[in-house]
Parts: structure tokens; C-alpha cells; sequence
């Protein structure tokens, strides 16, 4: 919302439920986790988390109310996740058309005051224990190479050494005892070519590791098998490609489990090599404010191979009901360092918010470097194993809000902000990934404000989808558009987004059950949407 004040922002309401089958004796209990913050903007006491059912009558009874973090509560202080359950003992709620919805009471003007909740259910013949079936991971693989979530692949070439060596999992036994993570796998893919520069399985866990004690968090660090020919694949087997996609997939099986719980036993990391380097992984949990005429945010980048930037996507993200429109900043380009006169500029750049043309909830916008008189598209050079740095300097008085990305770190050292007495890194309270990304190469891509909006077209129409239903397994046949230049994201029938990345000649939704489900594919190149429906039968 952006309509301004403090009250009802948003609001979750369930799908209509069928609970007419039980009784007050059923021991039949509503559980959820919650936490305030997490890597986004801090609710304070004035705001509020409300949990409601709704009775027999229609009307919602208020069960919950939680209140935001305490003042004076240090910044650097986190809340954990914490469990609550309710015993749906009132037959006033046992009954078929039974609903719940959370609404937070906060300041109605953007992404802010922020609540976080997991492991919503609904089940019979339990108690309330913060323990379940279900072992899970609870951090996603790192980008397959150092710092950065992305490069071209050139740059990788240059400086093979930045290919991480390990690897780091974090999971969590929910389980009233311990288990083990069976057949647990380390896998890297190459989604264009449909290759494996590791060639044979991994195991995730080593002998002894894999048996995780109850209601246990496990985070450990393994090397990776026969690193230095893992490490002459990724040089040697894709000679002559600048496009790729590698893909990082953890995986386990666990017998005991609950099967809602599944599909936390795979998660997954893409790392794309194209035209542009990126500490971020395209998902902002806050942003980064550039407040005030003059204020610059720098980010720090490294050629490894000598090369020319031909522009810069930003991530601009919507607050505080700002009408970025109004607003201007200055684009700069400095060489090996930033203590100097800027290499490039650009001045007077109006921000523009994907998200208000495109369907995206966060979304990149492209600046090509232009001649400030002719407005012709301008190169500029950077050599060989150089520093170069991407500034972004308010024009405006007010603020400018750019997307900061809190779950990658990787880049935390490389943001620096210019202040009165010359430039500085981001304080400590300040961790994560700026979401500008410099484009290089020997072509310039599209302006975002170029790019024609048009209304999704069938998928079919650019590609070829079989069969319709299936039994869980997609094939897609692409003549016109290569699979890397288009990624998707999967939804349920209640909007859901239960599977996203880049589209491949086989989709497997196997593990889902029989429905009806969507396909958003967007071309990364055109920003061109495509839809598709079908539906899971077996």
C-alpha cells in the first residue's frame, strides 16, 4: 500500500477449508512459525501481526496479535523464527468453509515493517510441539564461483581460480529425533549445453555427517572431489560458448518425512556467464537509499580480461509512496580507482521502475552509456586485471531507493559511499550485495525505456509444448530462441510460485499433485512474456 498513515497494509487469507469431519476432541490443532524483520525492514512496537478465524457465522474472531521489535532493540539484533499453535477446540470453527488470514498493521507507504511466516498448517491427532517430519534444507548453494553471482564468461576464463573448491550446507532437523540424510547429493549442471563438468556424483555429507540430531540446525564446509579436474572441465569443455548456465543442486532423501515437506529436500543456485557481473542473486530483501543532491553509492568490480562497459542495469525499488519519476541521478564510470574525476558520466537519468510496465515484482532497469550532447551510444574501456567502479549520484533532494539484495554477502566489501571528507565503506550494520549490474561486451543491449509492452502471447507460439496433460514431465522444442534466454517461473492455481529458473527441453513436476497449473516464461534479452497452462494428471 501506498496511500500513507499507519493501519491495515496487507493481508493473507486462506483458501475456503473443510474441517465439518472433526470434533472438539480431535485434538486438532492450527501451527505456524513467524518472525519480525528477517533481512527486510524492522516492524517497531507501533505495528502489529493479527491472526484471525473465521467462525460458523462469518465473522473473524481475532485468536493472535503480535507486536513489532521493542525500541532501543539494537539494529545488529535479530529475531529468531518462534512457533505458536492454537487448539481448534471451538466447534464454531469445525466446519466446511473455515478460513484464517494474518494482516499487519503497519505504515501504509511501500515494503516496509515486515513479516516473515513458514510451516502454516492445519492437522488432526497431534500435539502442539514445535516438532514435525520434515528435515530440510535452509540455505540455498552458493554461485558456483567466488563473490560474484555472475560474470561473462571470458572474465571467468582469465581467472580460472575464482571456481569455488567447496561448498557449504545448512539444514534443519525438525524431527523429535535424529535422522539421516540419505543419498544426499553435490551436483553442478550446464543448463544450454545439457553438460556435467563433475563427472560423477558427490555426496553432500561425508560418512558421519549425515546423521543430524533433533531440532538441530547443521551448517558445515565440504571440499569439492577432484577439484583440479572439476576445475579443467569448466575451461576446457565449452570452448567457443559466451553464454552459459551452471547449476548448483543439493539433494536428499528422508523416508520418514511428511510429504508437504518435500520439496524443501532439493534446493538449487544458477550462476549465469553472459554480458554482465552481479554480487546479487535478483532479489531484493530491502533497499539502499541515495539521499540527498549529491550522495553517491560506488560498487566495486573487477576485469579480469580486458573488455568495454556498454552500460548498467539498476534495480530501482518502490517505498515510502515516492514518485521516482520526479527524480534524477548522475551515472558514473570510474577506472582502477574512485579517488578521481569520474572516466564517464552521465547526468540528469530519470529512474524507471520495471515493476510499473513489466510483470515483475523486482525487475532491472538498463542504462546504455550515452554521449551526454549527442546521445550516441558510448564504450569505455577498461584494461586487463583492473578495478573499475559503477557510481550512482542523487540529482534530487529526495531519496532514490536502489534494491539491496541481504542473503549475499559475497560483495559487502565492494560498496563504498562518498561522503564530505572523500569515499568509505558500507558500515558493518550495512552487509549485502547493490543491486547494479555493469554491462560489457562488444554490443550495446536495449535501453529499458525503449523496450515495447505488449500482453503476454502463448507460449506455443514460439515454442513447441508436450503433452497437455502429462504425467509430470514438460518437453520443450525451441528453434527461434535458445533455452538461456528465457527463464520461468511455474504457479499453482492459487498464484503460487512453486518452481522458477531458465527453461530447459524437459521440466519435471513430478513431485506435484494432480492440477492445474501456469507458465510465465520471459525473454531475458526482449523482456517478451509468454504464458502457457496445463495441467498434471496421473
Amino acid at each position: 500500500p501506498y496511500y500513507g498513515g499507519h493501519g491495515r497494509s496487507d493481508m493473507l487469507t486462506s483458501t475456503y477449508l473443510d474441517l465439518d469431519a472433526f470434533s472438539p476432541t480431535d485434538d486438532v490443532y492450527f501451527s505456524f512459525w513467524i518472525q519480525p524483520e528477517g533481512f527486510g525492514d524492522r516492524p517497531e512496537e507501533i505495528d502489529s501481526l493479527v491472526l484471525e478465524f473465521r467462525d460458523v457465522n462469518g465473522e473473524w474472531i481475532r485468536q493472535m496479535k503480535f507486536d513489532g521489535i521493542t525500541n532501543g532493540t539494537p539494529s545488529t539484533e535479530k529475531m529468531p523464527f518462534s512457533f505458536h499453535s492454537i487448539h481448534l477446540d471451538n466447534p464454531n470453527f469445525l466446519y466446511n468453509g473455515f478460513q484464517f488470514r494474518f494482516t499487519n498493521y503497519s505504515t501504509n507507504t511501500g515494503a516496509i515493517d515486515l513479516w516473515h511466516l513458514d510451516y502454516i498448517a492445519i492437522n488432526d491427532n497431534r500435539s502442539p510441539s514445535e516438532s514435525f517430519n520434515d528435515l530440510a534444507f535452509t540455505r540455498v548453494p552458493d554461485p558456483i564461483i567466488k563473490e560474484y553471482s555472475s560474470i561473462p564468461w571470458k572474465h571467468f576464463l582469465a581467472a580460472p581460480d575464482i571456481l569455488r573448491d567447496s561448498f557449504t550446507v545448512e539444514m534443519y532437523n525438525h524431527f523429535d529425533k535424529s535422522v539421516i540424510a540419505v543419498s544426499s547429493n553435490y551436483f553442478p549442471s550446464e543448463r544450454v549445453t545439457n553438460t556435467f563438468p563433475l563427472t560423477s556424483f558427490q555426496p553432500l555429507l561425508d560418512p558421519g555427517q549425515d546423521n543430524i540430531d533433533a531440532q538441530t540446525q547443521l551448517q558445515l564446509t565440504n571440499d569439492i572431489d577432484n577439484f583440479s579436474s572439476f576445475q579443467s572441465n569448466m575451461i576446457n569443455n565449452y570452448i567457443g560458448e559466451d553464454s552459459l548456465i551452471f547449476r548448483i543442486d543439493y539433494s536428499f532423501d528422508q523416508d520418514d518425512e511428511e510429504r508437504e515437506a518435500l520439496l524443501n529436500n532439493v534446493v538449487s543456485r544458477t550462476t549465469v556467464f553472459d554480458n554482465y557481473f552481479s554480487y546479487d542473486d535478483g532479489s531484493a530483501e530491502t533497499n539502499i537509499i541515495a539521499q540527498n543532491t549529491g550522495t553517491e553509492i560506488g560498487v566495486e568490480f573487477m576485469a579480469y580480461t580486458e573488455d568495454t562497459i556498454r552500460a548498467v542495469a539498476i534495480s530501482f525499488i518502490q517505498v515510502d509512496g515516492l514518485d521516482l519519476t520526479k527524480e534524477l541521478f548522475n551515472l558514473k564510470v570510474y577506472i582502477d580507482t574512485l579517488d578521481q574525476d569520474p572516466d564517464f558520466e552521465n547526468i540528469l537519468l530519470k529512474p524507471f521502475l520495471a515493476n510499473t510496465v513489466f510483470d515483475t515484482l523486482q525487475g532491472f532497469s538498463t542504462y546504455v552509456l550515452t554521449d551526454q550532447i549527442t546521445e550516441d551510444p558510448i564504450a569505455v574501456a577498461v584494461p586487463a586485471n583492473t578495478r573499475f567502479y559503477i557510481g550512482l549520484q542523487s540529482a534530487s533532494t529526495n531519496e532514490i531507493p536502489i534494491g539491496f539484495d541481504r542473503n549475499s554477502l559475497d560483495g559487502a566489501s565492494k560498496n563504498f559511499v562518498a561522503l564530505s571528507t572523500g569515499w568509505f565503506p558500507f558500515p558493518t550494520t550495512h552487509q549485502g550485495a547493490v543491486m547494479i549490474r555493469p554491462i560489457l561486451g562488444d554490443t550495446f543491449p536495449q535501453s529499458t525505456n525503449t523496450v515495447s509492452i505488449a500482453t503476454p502471447d502463448p507460449l506455443t507460439d514460439i515454442i513447441q509444448v508436450y503433452p497437455n496433460p502429462t504425467k509430470g514431465i514438460l518437453n520443450f522444442i525451441s528453434e527461434a530462441v535458445p533455452f538461456f534466454d528465457l527463464q520461468y517461473d511455474a504457479f499453482n492455481i492459487m498464484g503460487q510460485n512453486i518452481k522458477s529458473g531458465y527453461l530447459q527441453n524437459e521440466l519435471d513436476f513430478s513431485e506435484l499433485v494432480d492440477g492445474i497449473y501456469f507458465l510465465k516464461i520471459r525473454n531475458r534479452k526482449t523482456d517478451e512474456l509468454y504464458h502457457h497452462k496445463f495441467m498434471l494428471l496421473r
